[in-house]
């Protein structure tokens, strides 16, 4: 006869609250693996995409030695048209191993694309090693002009070996003397009140130019004139350049700082 026994009595336990770690606790490697997989509490995963960031355009300039390849960086991916026989060279380099080599005849590098957008606040700049020249023309490290001639922005190097910002022909800024075979670092900002201002090793030369005219660029010209397209043997920028960044929406600079002494990031 079985044995009528009493039934086991039930043992609730509470619930063991979740430990959550902020984002703030994790690296931010880590923090930003976790929000994409939506693995923080509250956090919607992210869908990839193209990061809404200022840098538009970023060229660490490593390669190769005699390479023509010219990744863009950022996560923009603009794609550049060579021009001559500009090329990677590991002769000389301010970050990494390598930089580009423009030999002063025909090189350029040329892209189009509605980032470079110069009605808003934008920051171009970059590290450029000069050769001396002995010739008698002028010629510009970036051109954010459409073509040749026509309004807009640059900067460019004289004969004197010195840099100029022009403003629609007109010079607006000039520097002292660069001396060939020494890394500088130059840059051209405008903020949001349309001041532009100009930097060599990051002391501003020059004056504050104010200039609120929206010029419609959309093309980037390096080491020449937009025209280089029509004439791709005249005299261009001979030297060396590494760690080339456009930056849209944001005005880097507009006071004496210390230069940059690591390579950018494409979410700087």
């Amino acid at each position: 006869m079985p044995l009528d026994l009493p039934q086991k009595p039930e043992i609730w336990l509470p619930s063991r609250p979740a430990i959550v770690r902020p984002a703030v606790d994790l690296t931010t490697a880590e923090a930003e693996r976790k929000m994409r997989l939506g693995m923080l509490p509250g956090i919607t995963p992210v869908i990839a995409g193209r990061p809404n960031v200022p840098t538009k355009l970023l060229m660490h300039c490593e390669g190769a030695n005699g390479s023509t390849s010219f990744v863009d960086s950022s996560f923009t991916g603009i794609v550049q048209t060579v021009y001559g026989n500009v090329q990677i060279s590991t002769a000389a380099a301010k970050f990494g191993s390598s930089s580009i080599l423009f030999d002063g005849t025909g090189d350029a590098l040329y892209s189009e694309s509605a980032v470079f957008d110069l009605s808003g606040p934008f920051t171009m700049e970059g590290f450029y090693n000069i050769v001396a020249r002995s010739g008698t023309f002028q010629v510009p490290l970036f051109d954010l002009r459409p073509s040749t001639g026509g309004n807009g922005i640059r900067l460019s190097i004289n004969t004197s070996e010195q840099l100029s910002f022009y403003q629609n022909e007109n010079i607006r800024a000039t520097s002292g003397v660069l001396t060939a075979g020494i890394w500088y670092h130059v840059a051209l900002t405008k903020d949001a009140s349309n001041v532009y201002r100009a930097f060599l090793n990051g002391t501003q030369f020059g004056s504050n130019y104010t200039d609120a005219t929206a010029y419609a660029s959309g093309a980037c010209t390096i080491g020449q004139y937009p025209d280089v397209r029509t004439s791709p043997t005249q005299v261009s920028y001979q030297g060396y350049m590494d760690e080339l960044r456009f930056s849209k929406g944001v005005a880097r600079y507009t006071s004496s700082f210390t230069p940059p002494t690591a390579p950018f990031g494409p979410y700087d």
